[in-house]
């Protein structure tokens, strides 16, 4: 039965087992996304979800949770399967962004606000630990900080959710 296959309490009345092509790594010829150690399925799902809905066609996840988990592939409403998603280390992620010179902006409350950001050419967004943030060895490779302005008294917002809106903020025109 579905209940001895699936992974979940409550499964729905479908199950799926698909083969997840590894992606060749590529220069990202459009904006993209790169997740520094998310450890939370969920998060890099929605974050998938929303990359693919918002024209972000390349993912780059480093030392994060792995594509196959099945929590992240049902958040992502099988987004995962129809994007080029590369799993990496930050090691091999600093030699290629060095060597392709990829512009990399980060997200953090002490960045430029999102809303009047004004980019010109391919950018990768950086998305940090949902408790750490962004770490050093990536940081120092991003040449902008970017921030989702909040009312005083929030700390921060949820990976998923702050990833998601800088996306949107970002590719608003192609829409």
């Amino acid at each position: 039965t579905i209940q001895q296959l699936a992974d979940t309490k409550t499964p729905q009345k479908v199950l799926c087992i698909a083969y997840l092509a590894q992606n060749v790594v590529e220069v990202p010829k459009t904006n993209f996304l790169v997740l520094d150690t998310l450890q939370d399925p969920g998060n890099v799902g929605t974050l998938i979800r929303t990359a693919k809905a918002c024209g972000f066609e390349y993912i780059f996840l480093l030392d994060s949770v792995r594509k196959e988990n099945s929590k992240l592939v049902r958040s992502s409403v099988g987004a995962v399967f129809d994007s080029k998603v590369f799993q990496m280390s930050k090691d091999e992620f600093v030699e290629f962004a060095k060597a392709n010179k990829l512009q990399l902006a980060m997200c953090d409350m002490d960045g430029e606000n999102i809303f009047t950001f004004k980019n010109e050419g391919v950018l990768g967004v950086v998305v940090g630990n949902e408790g750490q943030g962004v770490c050093d060895q990536i940081a120092s490779l991003c040449s902008k900080t970017i921030k989702i302005p909040m009312m005083k008294g929030i700390e921060s917002l949820n990976a998923g959710v702050s990833g998601s809106i800088i996306m949107y903020e970002i590719n608003k025109n192609l829409f």
